[in-house]
Protein backbone atom coordinates (compact mmCIF):
# COMPACT_ATOMS: atom_id res chain seq x y z
CA UNK A 1 0.00 0.00 0.00
CA UNK A 2 1.46 3.19 -0.68
CA UNK A 3 1.76 6.54 1.33
CA UNK A 4 1.12 9.66 0.75
CA UNK A 5 2.31 12.61 2.89
CA UNK A 6 -0.23 15.68 3.62
CA UNK A 7 0.33 19.11 5.16
CA UNK A 8 -3.79 19.94 6.41
CA UNK A 9 -5.32 22.66 7.69
CA UNK A 10 -5.99 24.02 11.25
CA UNK A 11 -10.05 24.50 10.54
CA UNK A 12 -11.66 21.91 11.92
CA UNK A 13 -14.57 21.84 9.51
CA UNK A 14 -12.14 21.93 6.29
CA UNK A 15 -10.14 18.61 8.08
CA UNK A 16 -13.54 17.34 8.38
CA UNK A 17 -14.69 17.50 4.96
CA UNK A 18 -11.09 15.94 4.16
CA UNK A 19 -11.63 13.03 6.42
CA UNK A 20 -14.70 12.21 4.61
CA UNK A 21 -13.47 12.55 1.69
CA UNK A 22 -10.60 9.51 2.55
CA UNK A 23 -13.22 7.65 4.29
CA UNK A 24 -15.19 7.27 0.75
CA UNK A 25 -12.54 6.04 -0.71
CA UNK A 26 -10.88 3.67 1.88
CA UNK A 27 -8.34 6.22 2.74
CA UNK A 28 -7.08 5.42 6.59
CA UNK A 29 -4.88 8.69 8.31
CA UNK A 30 -1.93 8.00 10.31
CA UNK A 31 0.13 10.35 12.08
CA UNK A 32 3.82 9.81 11.63
CA UNK A 33 4.62 12.12 14.39
CA UNK A 34 1.94 11.47 16.62
CA UNK A 35 0.39 7.62 18.17
CA UNK A 36 -2.99 7.85 16.55
CA UNK A 37 -5.10 6.72 13.36
CA UNK A 38 -8.60 7.28 12.31
CA UNK A 39 -9.21 3.64 12.31
CA UNK A 40 -9.84 3.66 16.02
CA UNK A 41 -12.00 5.39 17.99
CA UNK A 42 -10.12 6.87 20.55
CA UNK A 43 -7.23 8.30 17.55
CA UNK A 44 -10.30 10.07 15.78
CA UNK A 45 -11.26 11.91 19.03
CA UNK A 46 -7.27 12.51 20.05
CA UNK A 47 -6.77 14.19 16.44
CA UNK A 48 -10.62 15.93 17.08
CA UNK A 49 -9.02 17.65 20.13
CA UNK A 50 -5.39 18.12 18.47
CA UNK A 51 -7.03 20.30 15.84
CA UNK A 52 -9.41 22.34 18.02
CA UNK A 53 -6.64 23.72 19.93
CA UNK A 54 -4.79 24.03 16.53
CA UNK A 55 -7.74 26.63 15.10
CA UNK A 56 -7.78 28.03 18.34
CA UNK A 57 -4.17 28.81 18.33
CA UNK A 58 -4.40 30.05 14.43
CA UNK A 59 -7.31 32.63 15.22
CA UNK A 60 -5.61 33.89 18.40
CA UNK A 61 -2.55 34.64 16.32
CA UNK A 62 -5.21 36.69 13.68
CA UNK A 63 -6.48 38.68 16.73
CA UNK A 64 -3.51 39.51 17.82
CA UNK A 65 -2.10 40.69 14.35
CA UNK A 66 -5.12 42.59 13.90
CA UNK A 67 -4.47 44.06 17.11
CA UNK A 68 -1.59 45.26 16.78
CA UNK A 69 -2.04 46.79 13.51
CA UNK A 70 -5.12 48.87 14.41
CA UNK A 71 -2.45 50.07 18.04
CA UNK A 72 0.25 50.93 15.11
CA UNK A 73 -2.83 53.07 13.26
CA UNK A 74 -3.62 54.76 16.10
CA UNK A 75 0.10 55.97 16.31
CA UNK A 76 0.51 57.12 13.31
CA UNK A 77 2.11 54.18 12.29
CA UNK A 78 2.83 52.94 8.38
CA UNK A 79 1.42 49.67 8.45
CA UNK A 80 2.68 48.24 4.82
CA UNK A 81 1.09 47.99 1.46
CA UNK A 82 2.13 49.41 -1.81
CA UNK A 83 4.09 52.97 -1.35
CA UNK A 84 2.44 56.24 -2.93
CA UNK A 85 4.45 58.06 -5.37
CA UNK A 86 6.78 60.59 -3.11
CA UNK A 87 7.55 58.16 -0.12
CA UNK A 88 10.43 55.29 0.26
CA UNK A 89 9.81 52.25 2.97
CA UNK A 90 12.78 53.12 5.48
CA UNK A 91 15.82 50.91 5.42
CA UNK A 92 15.34 49.53 8.57
CA UNK A 93 11.48 48.98 7.42
CA UNK A 94 8.28 50.11 9.34
CA UNK A 95 8.13 53.34 8.35
CA UNK A 96 7.69 55.89 5.68
CA UNK A 97 11.00 58.45 4.53
CA UNK A 98 10.23 61.42 1.40
CA UNK A 99 11.61 60.66 -1.65
CA UNK A 100 12.78 63.87 -2.63
CA UNK A 101 12.77 63.74 -6.32
CA UNK A 102 9.42 62.32 -6.30
CA UNK A 103 8.33 64.77 -3.66
CA UNK A 104 8.99 67.12 -6.18
CA UNK A 105 6.81 65.62 -9.03
CA UNK A 106 3.57 65.65 -6.05
CA UNK A 107 3.79 68.99 -5.79
CA UNK A 108 3.67 70.11 -9.07
CA UNK A 109 0.86 67.43 -9.76
CA UNK A 110 -1.17 69.50 -6.64
CA UNK A 111 0.09 72.65 -8.67
CA UNK A 112 -0.86 71.68 -12.14
CA UNK A 113 -4.23 71.16 -10.74
CA UNK A 114 -4.62 74.08 -9.04
CA UNK A 115 -4.12 76.08 -12.28
CA UNK A 116 -5.25 73.90 -15.46
CA UNK A 117 -8.45 73.44 -13.25
CA UNK A 118 -9.14 69.98 -14.69
CA UNK A 119 -7.97 65.98 -14.17
CA UNK A 120 -7.87 65.33 -17.84
CA UNK A 121 -5.33 68.42 -18.55
CA UNK A 122 -3.28 67.60 -16.16
CA UNK A 123 -3.30 63.89 -17.20
CA UNK A 124 -2.44 65.49 -20.94
CA UNK A 125 0.28 67.98 -18.93
CA UNK A 126 2.25 64.50 -17.77
CA UNK A 127 1.74 62.53 -20.28
CA UNK A 128 3.42 65.32 -22.73
CA UNK A 129 6.19 65.84 -19.73
CA UNK A 130 7.05 61.84 -19.80
CA UNK A 131 6.21 61.38 -16.19
CA UNK A 132 4.87 57.84 -14.65
CA UNK A 133 3.94 55.99 -11.57
CA UNK A 134 6.21 54.81 -8.99
CA UNK A 135 8.09 52.24 -10.05
CA UNK A 136 8.65 49.81 -7.05
CA UNK A 137 10.21 46.28 -6.49
CA UNK A 138 7.29 43.49 -5.57
CA UNK A 139 8.70 40.80 -2.49
CA UNK A 140 9.11 38.23 -5.64
CA UNK A 141 11.77 40.72 -6.87
CA UNK A 142 9.68 42.05 -10.15
CA UNK A 143 9.54 45.40 -11.40
CA UNK A 144 6.37 46.68 -11.02
CA UNK A 145 4.75 49.79 -11.61
CA UNK A 146 5.70 52.19 -13.72
CA UNK A 147 2.47 52.95 -15.69
CA UNK A 148 0.92 55.77 -17.53
CA UNK A 149 -1.36 58.96 -15.36
CA UNK A 150 -5.12 58.21 -16.00
CA UNK A 151 -7.54 60.38 -14.93
CA UNK A 152 -8.71 58.02 -11.64
CA UNK A 153 -4.79 57.57 -10.85
CA UNK A 154 -4.25 61.56 -10.27
CA UNK A 155 -7.66 61.70 -8.59
CA UNK A 156 -6.24 59.07 -6.14
CA UNK A 157 -3.27 60.61 -5.87
CA UNK A 158 -4.79 64.77 -4.94
CA UNK A 159 -6.71 62.60 -2.89
CA UNK A 160 -4.90 60.71 -0.42
CA UNK A 161 -4.14 62.04 2.99
CA UNK A 162 -0.80 60.44 3.19
CA UNK A 163 0.66 63.55 1.55
CA UNK A 164 -0.67 65.94 4.49
CA UNK A 165 1.25 63.55 7.14
CA UNK A 166 -1.94 61.60 8.16
CA UNK A 167 -3.21 58.34 8.44
CA UNK A 168 -6.91 57.07 7.83
CA UNK A 169 -8.02 54.69 10.59
CA UNK A 170 -11.85 53.65 9.96
CA UNK A 171 -12.25 56.69 8.80
CA UNK A 172 -10.57 59.10 11.14
CA UNK A 173 -7.89 60.88 10.18
CA UNK A 174 -4.93 60.53 12.87
CA UNK A 175 -1.22 62.64 12.69
CA UNK A 176 1.19 60.27 11.08
CA UNK A 177 5.05 59.25 12.20
CA UNK A 178 6.34 60.51 8.76
CA UNK A 179 6.86 64.08 7.18
CA UNK A 180 4.22 65.81 5.15
CA UNK A 181 4.78 66.52 1.43
CA UNK A 182 1.71 68.86 0.63
CA UNK A 183 0.63 71.49 2.84
CA UNK A 184 -2.52 72.80 4.36
CA UNK A 185 -3.43 75.43 2.28
CA UNK A 186 -2.80 74.01 -1.56
CA UNK A 187 -4.18 70.34 -0.10
CA UNK A 188 -7.41 72.34 1.18
CA UNK A 189 -7.73 74.11 -2.23
CA UNK A 190 -7.40 71.25 -4.33
CA UNK A 191 -9.99 69.25 -1.87
CA UNK A 192 -12.60 72.07 -2.49
CA UNK A 193 -11.96 72.54 -6.29
CA UNK A 194 -12.49 68.45 -6.88
CA UNK A 195 -15.61 68.63 -4.72
CA UNK A 196 -16.78 71.86 -7.07
CA UNK A 197 -15.99 69.97 -10.28
CA UNK A 198 -17.42 66.10 -9.21
CA UNK A 199 -16.68 62.92 -10.50
CA UNK A 200 -19.16 61.21 -12.75
CA UNK A 201 -19.50 58.44 -15.36
CA UNK A 202 -17.28 54.64 -14.99
CA UNK A 203 -18.06 51.10 -15.55
CA UNK A 204 -19.81 51.04 -12.16
CA UNK A 205 -22.61 53.85 -13.02
CA UNK A 206 -25.73 52.97 -12.64
CA UNK A 207 -27.62 52.77 -16.32
CA UNK A 208 -29.76 55.40 -15.07
CA UNK A 209 -31.10 56.82 -18.35
CA UNK A 210 -31.23 53.39 -20.31
CA UNK A 211 -27.83 52.75 -22.14
CA UNK A 212 -28.88 50.02 -24.74
CA UNK A 213 -25.50 49.25 -25.47
CA UNK A 214 -24.09 49.71 -22.09
CA UNK A 215 -20.78 47.32 -21.99
CA UNK A 216 -21.23 46.42 -25.55
CA UNK A 217 -19.46 49.66 -27.17
CA UNK A 218 -15.49 49.52 -28.26
CA UNK A 219 -13.38 52.43 -30.01
CA UNK A 220 -12.00 51.06 -33.71
CA UNK A 221 -9.49 53.46 -33.54
CA UNK A 222 -8.32 52.59 -29.90
CA UNK A 223 -9.28 48.88 -29.42
CA UNK A 224 -10.53 50.57 -25.64
CA UNK A 225 -14.08 50.06 -24.24
CA UNK A 226 -16.82 53.13 -24.50
CA UNK A 227 -18.49 54.49 -21.30
CA UNK A 228 -21.60 55.77 -21.48
CA UNK A 229 -22.17 59.64 -20.28
CA UNK A 230 -24.39 61.92 -20.41
CA UNK A 231 -24.84 65.88 -19.78
CA UNK A 232 -27.93 67.46 -18.29
CA UNK A 233 -28.80 71.01 -19.68
CA UNK A 234 -32.14 71.42 -17.73
CA UNK A 235 -34.63 69.39 -15.62
CA UNK A 236 -35.97 67.79 -18.84
CA UNK A 237 -33.04 67.72 -21.44
CA UNK A 238 -30.42 65.13 -21.28
CA UNK A 239 -28.18 64.66 -24.07
CA UNK A 240 -26.16 61.21 -23.79
CA UNK A 241 -23.09 59.83 -24.83
CA UNK A 242 -20.46 56.94 -25.70
CA UNK A 243 -16.90 58.26 -24.64
CA UNK A 244 -13.76 56.64 -25.31
CA UNK A 245 -12.17 55.61 -22.39
CA UNK A 246 -8.78 56.36 -24.10
CA UNK A 247 -9.66 59.67 -24.41
CA UNK A 248 -11.48 59.99 -20.93
CA UNK A 249 -8.88 59.14 -19.38
CA UNK A 250 -5.83 60.74 -21.16
CA UNK A 251 -7.20 63.23 -23.23
CA UNK A 252 -9.17 64.47 -25.75
CA UNK A 253 -6.18 65.02 -28.43
CA UNK A 254 -5.57 60.98 -27.76
CA UNK A 255 -7.82 59.26 -29.50
CA UNK A 256 -9.89 60.11 -33.53
CA UNK A 257 -12.98 58.63 -31.94
CA UNK A 258 -13.69 60.59 -29.08
CA UNK A 259 -17.46 60.17 -28.66
CA UNK A 260 -20.67 59.35 -30.13
CA UNK A 261 -24.34 60.09 -29.99
CA UNK A 262 -25.66 57.58 -27.86
CA UNK A 263 -29.36 58.06 -29.81
CA UNK A 264 -27.97 57.60 -32.52
CA UNK A 265 -25.40 54.81 -32.04
CA UNK A 266 -28.04 52.56 -30.33
CA UNK A 267 -30.41 53.65 -33.45
CA UNK A 268 -27.75 52.34 -35.87
CA UNK A 269 -27.49 49.01 -34.25
CA UNK A 270 -31.09 49.12 -33.71
CA UNK A 271 -31.45 49.51 -37.68
CA UNK A 272 -29.02 46.82 -38.48
CA UNK A 273 -31.00 43.95 -36.35
CA UNK A 274 -34.43 45.13 -37.65
CA UNK A 275 -32.31 44.67 -41.28
CA UNK A 276 -31.73 41.03 -40.73
CA UNK A 277 -35.88 40.77 -40.02
CA UNK A 278 -36.86 42.60 -43.02
CA UNK A 279 -34.67 41.17 -45.94
CA UNK A 280 -35.59 37.38 -46.26
CA UNK A 281 -32.65 36.80 -48.72
CA UNK A 282 -29.98 38.38 -46.12
CA UNK A 283 -31.85 36.54 -43.24
CA UNK A 284 -31.39 33.28 -45.25
CA UNK A 285 -27.95 33.42 -45.64
CA UNK A 286 -27.66 34.30 -41.80
CA UNK A 287 -28.80 30.88 -40.52
CA UNK A 288 -27.42 28.86 -43.53
CA UNK A 289 -24.00 29.92 -42.09
CA UNK A 290 -24.86 29.04 -38.61
CA UNK A 291 -26.24 26.12 -40.19
CA UNK A 292 -22.93 25.24 -41.57
CA UNK A 293 -21.06 26.28 -38.69
CA UNK A 294 -22.68 24.09 -36.18
CA UNK A 295 -22.74 20.98 -38.41
CA UNK A 296 -18.80 21.78 -38.80
CA UNK A 297 -18.72 20.04 -35.02
CA UNK A 298 -18.84 16.95 -33.71
CA UNK A 299 -21.14 17.97 -30.82
CA UNK A 300 -23.02 20.48 -32.54
CA UNK A 301 -22.08 23.38 -31.07
CA UNK A 302 -20.03 25.31 -32.80
CA UNK A 303 -22.33 28.31 -32.58
CA UNK A 304 -23.70 30.42 -29.38
CA UNK A 305 -26.76 30.76 -30.98
CA UNK A 306 -29.60 28.48 -32.11
CA UNK A 307 -30.94 28.56 -35.91
CA UNK A 308 -34.28 27.90 -35.07
CA UNK A 309 -33.97 30.62 -32.10
CA UNK A 310 -32.27 33.01 -33.52
CA UNK A 311 -34.97 32.99 -36.75
CA UNK A 312 -38.12 32.79 -34.43
CA UNK A 313 -36.12 36.39 -32.44
CA UNK A 314 -35.03 38.26 -35.64
CA UNK A 315 -38.51 37.32 -37.01
CA UNK A 316 -40.62 38.43 -33.93
CA UNK A 317 -37.98 41.98 -33.66
CA UNK A 318 -40.11 44.54 -35.70
CA UNK A 319 -43.38 43.85 -33.74
CA UNK A 320 -42.20 42.92 -30.81
CA UNK A 321 -39.17 46.26 -30.32
CA UNK A 322 -41.67 49.34 -29.61
CA UNK A 323 -43.38 47.08 -27.26
CA UNK A 324 -40.66 46.71 -24.62
CA UNK A 325 -39.32 48.92 -22.21
CA UNK A 326 -36.17 49.95 -22.11
CA UNK A 327 -34.55 47.35 -19.83
CA UNK A 328 -36.59 44.68 -22.21
CA UNK A 329 -34.78 46.29 -24.87
CA UNK A 330 -31.01 46.32 -23.87
CA UNK A 331 -32.10 42.64 -22.55
CA UNK A 332 -32.90 41.71 -26.00
CA UNK A 333 -29.64 43.42 -27.69
CA UNK A 334 -27.56 41.17 -25.08
CA UNK A 335 -28.92 38.66 -26.31
CA UNK A 336 -28.06 39.10 -29.62
CA UNK A 337 -25.39 41.37 -29.63
CA UNK A 338 -21.54 40.63 -28.54
CA UNK A 339 -20.31 43.71 -29.28
CA UNK A 340 -20.30 47.45 -31.30
CA UNK A 341 -17.54 48.68 -32.76
CA UNK A 342 -17.79 52.42 -33.30
CA UNK A 343 -14.95 54.06 -35.60
CA UNK A 344 -15.06 57.91 -35.45
CA UNK A 345 -12.74 58.42 -38.55
CA UNK A 346 -15.51 57.07 -40.53
CA UNK A 347 -18.43 56.91 -39.06
CA UNK A 348 -18.69 53.34 -39.43
CA UNK A 349 -20.77 50.75 -36.90
CA UNK A 350 -19.98 46.89 -37.03
CA UNK A 351 -22.00 45.07 -34.85
CA UNK A 352 -20.61 41.31 -33.39
CA UNK A 353 -23.37 38.60 -33.28
CA UNK A 354 -23.47 36.15 -30.21
CA UNK A 355 -22.53 33.94 -33.57
CA UNK A 356 -19.03 33.62 -34.91
CA UNK A 357 -20.67 32.74 -38.35
CA UNK A 358 -23.39 36.05 -37.90
CA UNK A 359 -20.13 38.18 -36.69
CA UNK A 360 -18.36 36.95 -40.46
CA UNK A 361 -20.92 38.10 -42.44
CA UNK A 362 -21.56 41.56 -40.48
CA UNK A 363 -17.83 42.19 -41.02
CA UNK A 364 -17.68 41.91 -44.85
CA UNK A 365 -20.80 43.88 -46.16
CA UNK A 366 -23.35 44.86 -42.83
CA UNK A 367 -21.95 48.16 -41.67
CA UNK A 368 -23.52 51.39 -41.27
CA UNK A 369 -22.30 54.83 -41.95
CA UNK A 370 -23.33 57.61 -39.13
Amino acid sequence: MSSIRLTLTRSIHNFSKIVEILEKHNVTFVSVTQQFNTTTSIGRLTLNMLLTFAQFERETISERTRDKMRAARRKGKWTGGNVVLGYDVAPKGGALVINQEEAKCVREIFRLYLELGGLIPVVAELDRRGWRMKVRTSRRGRTVGGGQFTKTKVHNLLTDVTYTGRVNYQGDLLPGEHERIVDDETWNAVQERLNRNGRRGGSNAPNKYGALLKGLVRCESCGVGMTHTYVQKSKTKIYRYYVCQNAQQHGWNTCATRSVSAPVLEGAVVQQIRGFARQPALLSEVLRRVEEDRKATVDGRGSITDPGELQEALAKFDPLWEQLNTREQEQYIRALVREVRYDGRDGSVTVGFRSDAIKQLCQTGAEVGL
